[in-house]
């Protein structure tokens, strides 16, 4: 049904619409992200308006059916010629129920429906990263446990540093994505209901929008109209808390494209996650790390977009505010998939103990122990001792010499050269990168103490799942509410046919 139909046309603006800005207007492909949580939406809006009294029981089934009727049809059920899923839904209601579907936006604008809808569905996929994020968290406390024992440099400025474990290396993401989807699941404002504020500033329908809130499983309805229907802090807040996570992940991804090079060649990323050259059929390039990390970087600048589209802009509600939801799926969609990818990478590589070690043993990354060694037993302060080191290590690379202990005569004779006398048994034991990843703080390499660290992130990790399950579990009951409220109007099935799009706790 077009516009100039039975739609929002006819009244103060008439005629049909300026084709391009037809084409502009209409964001019914971006709106199926939301479609099942509008129905929803629409279902407990017609018992708020029968529970208070401006619907009597036969329009307010007669709707309630219909609009069950839209969600089993789906969103390919919807006229294609709509402006948006709001008035595709009243449009298709009218089909199906005749003249009375008008009574369907009595007390409620599509600026409070849209703010509800888009605030329901963005719980749901935020749930759904979150649990993608989890996975995530597990693999790599998994693969860092069976890599604890694996010895290889660690890189700052991509230079050899310290040694270290793989385990330790990829478990310092771990934090991160514990932070991550913490932050995810308490996206301020995410518990508010907009429904029933209706334009901006409240409607003349005594609905209950305690009850509304209830039934759509928000904690509390929003405290005040304006910003539930002219701001959009709940999306920009999960915008930037997307970004962060992102930020982080890149991070993990070109860590892994790094260690998989031929320079380095400690993993290998399996077949189904990496591609070839169209030319040069001796490359297995890790494709799939870095295609993530670029759609991780994506999701960390669409921040700037959505504050570009939202920021400046007068009270109350403005159309620019559409362009933001769809910058915001956008995201979600990129920031789950790589997620979820990382996660295969992770569970899957081949690691080469071998080549691991070859990073020590062609290095000075224990140059540091030497230096705190001297600082211990040689007299010197550190930072003498870090000179007399750094001279040391000059003239040895020069030579191709590496720093370990298969070297120890030559390390204690330019030492020597340095003025430091040092026994070379002792000195041997520093240079053994066995002793170098015993460090005997908390938190660091030593696999005696990530063992306990990774089960107090495991913890944690468990902690956000249990607050995961227990939000899924309020929204699973406000359907059944819902169900129980439609069944007292005769109207059945609602719950079962919501889940068909997304269940919670999956």
């Amino acid at each position: 049904m077009a516009l100039g139909g039975p739609g929002y046309r006819g009244g103060r603006v008439s005629g049909e619409r300026d084709p391009d800005f037809e084409r502009l207007s209409c964001s019914l492909d971006q709106d199926r992200e939301i479609f099942h949580c509008d129905v929803w939406n629409s279902l407990v809006h017609v018992l708020a308006l029968w529970e208070a009294g401006a619907l009597d029981g036969g329009v307010a089934g007669s709707l309630a059916e219909g609009l069950l009727e839209i969600l089993r049809e789906g969103p390919d059920g919807l006229p294609e010629e709509a402006e948006d899923v709001h008035e595709a839904i009243e449009v298709r209601l009218r089909d199906l129920v005749g003249e009375e579907a008008g009574w369907l936006q009595l007390g409620r604008s599509r600026n409070d429906q849209v703010a509800t809808s888009v605030r329901i569905r963005l719980r749901e996929r935020l749930a759904d990263v979150v649990l993608e994020l989890l996975r995530l968290g597990e693999a790599l406390v998994a693969r860092g446990r069976e890599l604890a024992g694996v010895r290889l440099a660690g890189y700052t400025h991509l230079r050899r540093a310290q040694p270290c474990s793989l385990g330790f290396w990829l478990t310092s993401y771990v934090p991160e994505v514990v932070r991550g989807a913490r932050a995810l699941l308490r996206v301020p404002g995410l518990e508010e209901c907009p429904l029933g504020c209706s334009a901006f500033s409240g409607s003349t329908v005594r609905v209950d929008r305690h009850r509304e809130a209830t039934l759509l499983g928000f904690r509390r309805p929003a405290r005040h109209c304006g910003e539930a229907t002219g701001l959009r802090g709940p999306l920009l807040e999960a915008l930037g808390r997307l970004a962060t996570v992102a930020s982080g992940l890149t991070r993990l991804a070109s860590d892994l494209v790094q260690l998989a090079s031929d320079d380095v060649g400690v993993v290998e990323p399996p077949d189904e996650l990496s591609s070839t050259s169209s030319v040069m059929p001796h490359k297995k390039n890790p494709d799939a790390l870095e295609l993530a990390r670029a759609e991780l970087s994506v999701v960390s600048g669409v921040k700037g977009l959505g504050d570009g589209v939202h920021g400046k802009l007068p009270l109350f509600y403005n159309r620019d505010l559409q362009v933001l939801n769809g910058l915001v799926w956008d995201a979600l969609d990129r920031f789950e998939l790589s997620v979820r990818v990382l996660r295969k990478v992770v569970e899957g590589m081949e690691v080469d103990e071998e080549r691991a070690e070859g990073t020590l043993k062609g290095s000075h990354a224990v140059a540091v122990d030497l230096a705190e060694f001297l600082a211990d037993v040689g007299g010197l302060t550190f930072r003498e001792a870090h000179r007399v080191v750094g001279r040391v290590s000059a003239r040895l690379d020069r030579e191709g010499v590496p720093m370990t202990r298969e070297h120890a005569g030559r390390v204690a004779e330019e030492l020597r050269r340095e003025g430091v006398d040092v026994d070379e048994e002792e000195l041997r034991e520093v240079l053994d990168p066995g002793r170098a990843v015993r460090r005997p703080v908390e938190g660091s390499t030593d696999p005696d103490r990530l063992g306990p660290a990774l089960r107090r992130l495991e913890g944690e990790l468990r902690g956000v799942r249990r607050a995961l399950d227990d939000r899924a579990g309020r929204w699973r009951r406000a359907l059944r509410a819902t169900e129980v409220a439609l069944g007292r109007l005769g109207v059945e099935g609602f719950a079962e046919e919501y889940e068909r799009y997304w269940r919670p706790g999956a």
